[in-house]
């Protein structure tokens, strides 16, 4: 650690130093090269410049010598005149001389040629020049400049003259100027590579020394510093003898571990007292947790609870839309019994279904959301989703069909007529959250399957459970049904298809045994009158009817009204039979016998004088 604070100002003040020893040996290295690479592309100009200019000065007095020539008709001159001047030109590749009507005289390339007649393109090229003219060329992979000098007789053309110099000592001279070049360059490299070495070690050698004097007392404050951070506060720094900024640090930081002494016992004094005072905040904190636990527990289950305290999202208002199954449950007639018993004994009767329907509900991770009277929602996917919601719904909703019997086994005991209920689930997607103000809010679910929910549960029986197509879709593998039926729910455009439940395999493995009802012709038929309740209202018409054949739960009745007026299969009747009480019963229409205008109802809720003695004449039959 003592050689952190060196090491690190050293690596700093040579990086700095390489730095800018590497940009200068860059710029040097880069300006001297660029200098001779410029005298290198101005000597390759000038080579070439002069070798153009000495191929001119040859093509023109060649070419007058053989206009010369050829206007003394010595053509046996020109040979030799060739020879001397590519003799004295080492770079003269060829000499080629054709008159106007395409005849060489002489061709130092194919000297078969002479007397031919010639017609390559080139050949054509140049006889067509009425000027002096300069292309070049390639031949036999070398550079050539090719000057065509035209002749003329007493300014007569008579023909060309076509002179082609090789550029490759030019070539060679110009590459033998690189290699110079690249030779040079390297050179300076290496002088410059070896004063960067030179310098970088002098740069090293003084760096390490200031570096050294600086970090001396920077590192006597590091190790003062951390023995400061242990809690020792006696320590003193009295071997910095440097002066400015850091003296004054040293002088300043041993008046602070003095302070720091003094501060810290008075914290220890100060941190046993909040200790004290945390301890017992603490139990309080915790014996109001469990109070609020226990209070809302009450009202809503542990799961919502938790969601609540225990998420930053809990209690903000707002929702989130997902897809859950929903169960509803509803005791039947249980309103219209409620009203003819005392008040303390309808809320025992409420406690004991709904503890008992609770635990039930618990066993299978169902969420209660809301009691509503004697009814029940819970959520199965809110606010915690498993991957069997479902499942877990209609399995729970047969073990709360058979913890009925528990419930009706005490009320028995109670002498109170036993309970019925139906059961209506429902999956689909909806919106659950937080919905009120910030004053007062409430965990629910918002939807139109929501509705369907409690629809389905409206057509149910006393000990049927009804469920959509959607959550059947879920669970087919794994259940039976009893029956189907398609109905209209009032808010719903098309007809749907509702499941009644018998039973479901797999982990949870429970069934529900349904009883056949046995249905018994009256000797003498009983006379009633029967409404058709509508949304807990009950239709001011009343309607004759007449009990023709009875069984132990049910009856069917021959009314006295047209077939186009009978009530609809699920709908609610409210029936009174004046010759054995004038006490309400309540029914729902199971099926309609069009023919005989005849319907067959089950008792949703009846008296038990009234039921004992419709008992009493089934008996009899």
């Amino acid at each position: 650690m003592n050689w952190g604070i060196r090491w690190r100002l050293l690596s700093i003040m040579l990086s700095l130093i390489m730095a800018v020893l590497f940009t200068l040996t860059y710029v040097q290295i880069w300006s001297q090269q660029h200098i001779l690479e410029k005298g290198l592309v101005d000597h390759e100009l000038l080579l070439r410049e002069n070798n153009l200019q000495h191929g001119q000065v040859v093509s023109n007095n060649f070419s007058n010598q053989i206009a010369i020539k050829i206007a003394a008709f010595n053509f046996s001159a020109i040979s030799e005149l060739v020879r001397t001047v590519i003799k004295n030109n080492e770079d003269l590749v060829y000499v080629i001389l054709v008159n106007k009507e395409q005849k060489a005289y002489v061709h130092t390339l194919k000297p078969e040629l002479e007397l031919e007649f010639l017609n390559g393109t080139e050949d054509l090229f140049a006889l067509k020049q009425s000027n002096p003219t300069l292309q070049r060329l390639e031949h036999d992979g070398d550079e050539i400049i090719e000057f065509i000098r035209p002749i003329q007789i007493s300014t007569e053309p008579w023909g060309v003259l076509r002179l082609g110099f090789s550029m490759a000592k030019v070539v060679e001279k110009i590459a033998n100027s690189r290699q110079e070049l690249n030779e040079q360059i390297q050179l300076i490299i290496i002088k410059s590579v070896i004063m960067a070495i030179g310098f970088l070690i002098i740069g090293f050698i003084a760096v390490f020394m200031i570096s050294a004097r600086i970090s001396k007392p920077l590192i006597e404050l590091t190790v003062s510093a951390r023995k400061l951070s242990t809690g020792d506060f006696s320590t003193k720094i009295n071997t910095i003898q440097c002066g400015g900024e850091i003296g004054v640090l040293a002088t300043a930081f041993t008046d602070m571990a003095k302070n720091l002494e003094l501060s810290y016992e008075q914290l220890e004094k100060y941190n046993l007292f909040l200790e004290q005072e945390v301890e017992e905040r603490t139990i309080e904190l915790k014996r109001k947790n469990a109070l609020i636990r226990q209070v809302f527990g009450r009202y809503i289950t542990d799961e919502i609870v938790d969601t609540l305290l225990e998420t930053e999202s809990g209690l903000a208002i707002g929702g989130e839309r997902r897809e859950i199954t929903m169960l509803t449950s509803d005791l039947r007639g249980f309103t219209a019994q409620a009203n003819v018993l005392p008040s303390e004994q309808v809320i025992k009767i409420l406690n004991l279904y709904l503890g008992v329907m609770a635990d039930v509900i618990t066993e299978y991770n169902g969420i209660i959301n809301q009691f509503l009277g004697d009814g029940i929602l819970v959520f199965f996917g809110a606010p915690i989703n498993r991957d069997d919601d479902p499942e877990r719904a209609v399995a729970c909703a047969i073990a709360m069909q058979q913890a009925m019997k528990e419930v009706n086994d005490e009320l028995i005991s109670w002498e109170v007529a036993p309970l019925e209920m139906g059961i209506g689930i429902n999956t689909g997607e909806v919106i659950v959250g937080n919905v009120g103000s910030e004053k007062r809010s409430n965990y629910s679910a918002i939807g139109n399957n929501v509705n369907l929910t409690y629809r389905i549960e409206s057509y149910t029986i006393g000990g049927q459970i009804f469920i959509s197509e959607a959550t059947l879709n879920q669970v087919k593998d794994i259940v039976k049904i009893w029956s189907k039926r398609t109905v209209k729910p009032k808010g719903i455009k098309q007809k749907i298809d509702v499941y009644e439940i018998e039973s479901i395999t797999g982990k949870y493995n429970l069934s529900l045994n349904k009883e056949q009802e046995i249905f018994k012709k009256l000797t003498k038929k009983i006379a009633l009158k029967y409404a058709i309740v509508e949304e807990k209202h009950i239709d001011t018409k009343e309607n004759d009817g007449k009990v023709v054949k009875l069984s132990a739960n049910g009856a069917v009745i021959s009314c006295k009204t047209d077939q186009a007026f009978l009530p609809k299969l699920l709908s609610n009747l409210k029936l009174n039979i004046l010759d054995l009480s004038n006490e309400d019963i309540y029914a729902k229409v199971l099926n309609q016998y069009p023919n005989d205008n005849c319907i067959c109802i089950h008792f949703t809720s009846i008296p038990l004088n009234t039921k004992t003695k419709l008992l009493s004449i089934y008996n009899s039959l």
